[in-house]
């Protein structure tokens, strides 16, 4: 059992003692909590019908008042987040998982957050990562055909043609913010989640070609080299509208002002990896060899 194994390390990462710090804080944290409620019932009692405007005292976080269950919830959430980071486990974390651990966290009552599930949960995690990653690449080629028809060879009929591929250039909308203040390309804070996506294709795409995510970096405009992450490659690296920028070893990107980003994979060989894998996990064909070439000429 993993748990049971001082020494041992998840994922070859992460030591027995942090799993056991982040769940004594845990319930560190909820035993406080119980003891800050007592207090403030007993407070109330001692107060009442001499405080003014009927103030009472409660557990409040930044001025708002905050259930039991509800800090339950969000502290399981976040300390999840935190194991994820200290564990360097970002390449196995893409937007379902974290979906799907919130929705853990928000459903599961009986499931006490215990070292030995955290080790259970981190072990289906990483054992299930091929799956995971055949489902965002299916996800990231009907995103990017429904965005326009023009990305895909299939057309408008792409949903139903069984001759598609994504071209070697498509276009991803809402992604990037023209702000009066800066002269440089922005991604919005309300499109994070469609960055988060573009990371997800990245991390898809390392999982076919061999390349380890974890090891993507980036320079930017300080000169600091900095995890590869859309949101802060584009926020950080003073892009300039319409002009085409490498981004990760797969894609180099153009920015427009109107949101859309232009996606241009750099190797051939990556981009029929791509749409092979696709192919083959929807039982699809490709496009013979005069047709791609013919929608796909690189401008």
């Amino acid at each position: 059992d993993l748990s049971e194994d001082k020494e041992q390390q998840g994922n070859g990462i992460m030591t027995y003692d942090f799993i056991r710090d982040v769940v004594n804080r845990y319930i560190g944290a909820l035993r406080e909590y119980d003891n800050v409620l007592d207090c403030a019932v007993r407070m109330n009692d001692l107060v009442k019908g001499y405080m003014k405007n009927d103030s009472t005292f409660t557990c409040s976080i930044n001025e708002t008042t905050i259930l039991r269950e509800t800090f339950r919830k969000e502290l399981q959430k976040q300390m999840w987040k935190v194991i994820f980071e200290k564990l360097n486990m970002s390449k196995y974390i893409t937007t379902g998982v974290m979906a799907d651990i919130n929705k853990f966290v928000e459903q599961q009552t009986n499931v006490p957050f215990t070292m030995k599930n955290i080790y259970k949960m981190l072990e289906i995690i990483v054992g299930t990562q091929a799956a995971r990653m055949d489902k965002v690449l299916i996800e990231a080629f009907e995103n990017i055909c429904s965005f326009s028809y023009e990305n895909s060879t299939a057309g408008e009929k792409w949903r139903t043609n069984s001759d598609y591929m994504i071209n070697r250039k498509f276009i991803v909308p809402y992604l990037t913010k023209d702000e009066s203040y800066s002269d440089y390309v922005r991604v919005t804070y309300y499109a994070t989640r469609n960055a988060d996506k573009i990371d997800d294709i990245v991390k898809a795409l390392c999982t076919i070609t061999g390349k380890n995510f974890d090891d993507l970096k980036f320079t930017d405009s300080r000169g600091v080299s900095s995890p590869l992450r859309f949101y802060y490659f584009v926020n950080d690296s003073l892009l300039n509208w319409g002009q085409w920028y490498d981004f990760s070893p797969f894609f180099r990107i153009k920015c427009f002002k109107k949101g859309t980003v232009h996606f241009e994979f750099k190797d051939d060989e990556v981009w029929a990896k791509f749409n092979q894998r696709v192919a083959q996990i929807k039982g699809r064909r490709l496009p013979n060899k005069k047709n791609k070439n013919n929608n796909n000429q690189r401008n």
